[in-house]
C-alpha cells in the first residue's frame, strides 16, 4: 500500500516537472531593454530585464540577448511615426505564437510557412517602445493633452482647452521652423537651424508659400 502511494506521489512530481520545464520555455510578455537598434532594418537587439528560477534551483538565471527583435512603430504604407531608439531604452517584449523568421525576411504581404512547432519561443519577440516602471514616471504637464517631445527639447501639446502653454520667443520660432521644413520642404532649402537664416522675412515668405499662414 505505502509502496503504490509512493509510486503515485513520484508519478505526480514527474509529471509536475515536465509541466514546469515545458511552460518554462512558453514566453507572453515581458520587460526588456535595447543593446542596438539599427534603424534601416528596423531591428533590436534586447535583453530581458527579468530573470527566472526553475524548480529546485538555488539560484535566478538571467535570460540572454534576444537578436533581430522587430521594434514595432506606428506605420502604414502611407505614412509612420518613428521614433529614435538607444541603447538603454526600455521596452515590452512580447511572444508570437510561432516561429516568424520566414515572415520576418519577407515583405509581410503573404502568409509564410513556419518550419517547426515552436510557441512563444524567446526568439520570436516583438519589441514596443515603453513600458517604464513606476520610478521612472513620464513627465507630464497637461495629462489631458498630446505631448511631443525629443529629449530636453521644447515640447509640444495637442489637445482641447489647455491652460495656454507659453513658448518663449526662440522655441516659438525653432517650433515653427520644424514645422515649416516637415510641410515645405521642396519649397525652400533652409539649409540649418533657425539662427542661421536672420531673415523673419525669409521665413514668412516660406510659410505663405507652404500655405501654413496668410501672412506673418
Amino acid at each position: 500500500m505505502n509502496s503504490r502511494a509512493g509510486n503515485v506521489t513520484s508519478f505526480q512530481e514527474l509529471l509536475r516537472l515536465a509541466v514546469d520545464f515545458e511552460t518554462s520555455e512558453l514566453h507572453v510578455c515581458m520587460p526588456g531593454k535595447v543593446e542596438s537598434y539599427d534603424s534601416s532594418t528596423g531591428l533590436a537587439s534586447v535583453k530581458p530585464t527579468l530573470s527566472r528560477r526553475m524548480r529546485g534551483a538555488e539560484e535566478a538565471v538571467e535570460y540572454p540577448v534576444i537578436p533581430r527583435v522587430p521594434v514595432v512603430q506606428p506605420r502604414t504604407q502611407a505614412a509612420q511615426i518613428h521614433m529614435p531608439i538607444s541603447k538603454g531604452d526600455l521596452v515590452l517584449l512580447v511572444f508570437a505564437d510561432r516561429n516568424i523568421e520566414n515572415w520576418l525576411d519577407s515583405d509581410g504581404s503573404e502568409a509564410r510557412e513556419v518550419n517547426d512547432v515552436r510557441r512563444h519561443a524567446l526568439s520570436d519577440a516583438y519589441a514596443i517602445p515603453g513600458g517604464f516602471p513606476s520610478r521612472k514616471p513620464p513627465n507630464v504637464t497637461f495629462p489631458e493633452a498630446l505631448t511631443l517631445q525629443v529629449g530636453q527639447g521644447t515640447p509640444i501639446y495637442i489637445g482641447n482647452d489647455l491652460q495656454h502653454p507659453v513658448y518663449g520667443n526662440v522655441e516659438l520660432s525653432n517650433l515653427i521652423y520644424q514645422i515649416i521644413f516637415l510641410l515645405g520642404q521642396t519649397k525652400g532649402n533652409l539649409g540649418g537651424p533657425l539662427s542661421t537664416i536672420g531673415d523673419w522675412q525669409q521665413l514668412a515668405k516660406l510659410m505663405e508659400e507652404t500655405g501654413l499662414v496668410a501672412g506673418l
